[in-house]
């Protein structure tokens, strides 16, 4: 056997050789289709996250709609007709608001808490109202200073989130 490995030793290194290559060109093969795989993936997530951003971007625009109709309580902006055409946000999900913005940062979630707490109180006053009719309101117990500084307080998280969100949205088309 020896003296056949000895005769043959020049083929059985250019067959170990081959083998070598051939395997060496399917690990190849094989990573370059994982890279692919790996940049559609990373492609999908980004994207999605993308679509929550932009969905975050519009609940937050509906907030901000909400909180500019309210004025503040000297301005009387909250009697009347303008109640009458008022979105109450009847169908906006403060949950699904703190998920999308904690996937931005904990300081967006936070943020979002934070204008949830309030807004949920704006939002239940002017229900309130609402439903007992504006002119029928007690309108001499309107609670004055709880209500500037939930809407303060509203505003302010709402700001803070805003500009979270917008710094998150310029880091990742950086990417």
């Amino acid at each position: 056997m020896a003296g056949w490995l000895n005769a043959n030793s020049a083929a059985i290194q250019a067959l170990g050789s081959a083998a070598t290559v051939l395997l060496t060109a399917v690990l190849a093969l094989i990573t370059w289709r994982y890279v692919k795989l790996t940049q559609r993936l990373v492609s999908v997530q980004l994207g999605e996250a993308a679509a929550r951003r932009r969905e975050l971007r519009t609940q937050i625009d509906l907030l901000s709609g909400f909180l500019s109709e309210l004025g503040t309580p000297e301005d009387l902006r909250l009697s009347g007709a303008n109640l009458a055409y008022f979105n109450d946000l009847r169908d906006l999900s403060g949950s699904r608001v703190r998920a999308l913005a904690a996937e931005v940062s904990g300081d967006a979630g936070h943020q979002a808490a934070v204008l949830e707490l309030h807004g949920q109180w704006l939002i239940n006053l002017v229900r309130d109202i609402r439903s007992r009719g504006a002119a029928a309101y007690d309108w001499g117990s309107f609670p004055n200073d709880e209500y500037a500084a939930r809407r303060e307080a509203a505003l302010d998280a709402l700001q803070r989130l805003s500009t979270e969100v917008s710094s998150q949205e310029e880091k990742a088309a950086g990417l």
